[in-house]
Parts: structure tokens; sequence; C-alpha cells
């Protein structure tokens, strides 16, 4: 993955914009919850699929759809965001947010599970992980073994 822009503020947040090996676009994102402080509370916002077939009314995501994104590109988002600020990936923030929803239905790619599941061995911090769907028809699957994943590994 190749980061091509970022655009916003250190107090507030960061949108990144990047690139695939396969020269798909994606973006993520890096925010706060003012008015506490990065040690406080730290917030990512991660691509799950490219685009989405689902067409919400009250999203922009959908309209096309390019496919999922693999477990090794949505950690090379963390990854970024991560390295940037914690080159040892020991995140000092008392709670660390990652919002598995910046573009597209998540439930619609198994890799969000697997990320889930290798987050607390892949870095030393609070992980809050966090999901945002529609629960379409059909995702009964992914949120119980998503409830499995909560239940064991996140309390």
């Amino acid at each position: 993955m190749k980061v091509l822009n970022r655009v916003g503020r250190e107090d507030l947040a960061w949108v990144y914009l990047a690139q695939t090996e396969e020269g798909k676009y994606l973006e993520f994102v890096e925010s706060l919850t003012p008015p506490l402080s990065r040690e406080e509370k730290w917030v990512f916002i991660i691509t799950t699929i490219f685009g989405c077939p689902v067409r919400c009314k009250m999203c922009d995501a959908g309209g096309t759809y390019r496919g999922k994104l693999t477990k090794e590109e949505m950690f090379a988002q963390i990854d970024y965001m991560v390295t940037r600020r914690f080159p040892d990936r020991v995140v000092r923030t008392k709670k660390w947010k990652i919002h598995f929803c910046r573009m597209g239905e998540p439930t619609f790619n198994p890799a969000v599970l697997e990320v889930m599941e290798e987050l607390p061995r892949s870095y030393k911090a609070p992980i809050k992980p966090s999901i945002s769907t529609i629960a379409p028809k059909g995702c009964d699957k992914f949120l119980m073994r998503l409830k499995e994943i909560k239940d064991k590994l996140y309390g």
C-alpha cells in the first residue's frame, strides 16, 4: 500500500488516501475525540471493502463495488497509522478504538474477522474494535463468529 496524500489537522483528524499494489484506491482515518487527548483515546476508521453493493440511502460508498480488502491490506492501514507515532508498535493510549467501517459493509468481508483475531497479538495496546453494519440478510455466520471473537478476546 502506498499512501498518496493526507488531509486534516493534527488536533482533530487525518484522512489518508492510499493505493494498493493492484491500483485500487482507499481511504482511512486517524482521529481524536475532543476534548480527549491521544493519550486518552485514539480512533482509527479503516476501509474493509472497495465501494459497497448495498446502496444505503444515508451512505455515499454505494454505487460501485470493486471487491474486498485482504487481511494484509487492512493491517497495512492500521500499521501505517500506528508506526507513524509508535514505531515500536506499543500504542500508548488508554483507549484505542478501531472502526471497521470507513468504506462499505464490513460483514461482506470475512477477513475483518481475521484481523480482529490477530489484533491482540499484533499490538500491545488496549484495543476496542468496532464494526458498523446494517446487518444485511445472509450475514448471520459472520455475526455469530464476531460474537465468539468478541467474547474470547475483547470481553
